[in-house]
């Protein structure tokens, strides 16, 4: 198969076999698409050269199946639509960090210049308990 032209996805191309691959198959010719969770800002000097671009998604807290009624706070909720819309925008525009919605953008840039204490003392309000069964149980948080 030949890679010229084709589109590539590759999970995990920060280090070991996704980062080999992601950088061969662009030296092919491929269009590479990559996702990593770490090294990032060292993937995109490294990759550059090779057209390879990440774009950092940090998106605010999103209602799916799995987080419904959890029971943690969800302050500025959005819904997969309105996330999968965000996460587009930011493909289309080549963001090199993108972090939504507009509100949570502003309230962690906020939270960058307050104090550390005082963050912290804030998110611990808002985090509730862990119900009384779980606490010292194996396997609980």
């Amino acid at each position: 198969m030949k890679f010229e032209g084709k589109v590539a996805l590759i999970v995990g191309a920060s280090s070991g076999i996704g980062r080999t691959l992601a950088l061969r198959l662009a030296s092919e010719g491929a269009h590479v698409v990559v996702t990593a969770r770490l090294l990032i800002d060292t993937c995109r000097v490294e990759f550059g050269h090779y057209g390879i671009r990440f774009v950092s998604v940090y998106p605010g807290f999103i209602a799916t199946e799995a987080t419904a009624n959890d029971g943690m706070p969800a302050p500025l909720e959005l819904s997969e639509a309105q996330a999968v819309d965000h996460i587009v925008h930011a493909l289309r525009r080549e963001r090199l960090d993108y972090l939504f919605p507009f509100s949570m953008r502003w309230l962690v840039r906020l939270a960058l210049l307050l104090p550390k204490w005082l963050v912290t003392r804030i998110l611990r309000r808002d985090v509730p308990p862990l119900p009384a069964e779980r606490v010292g149980t194996p396997g609980a948080l």
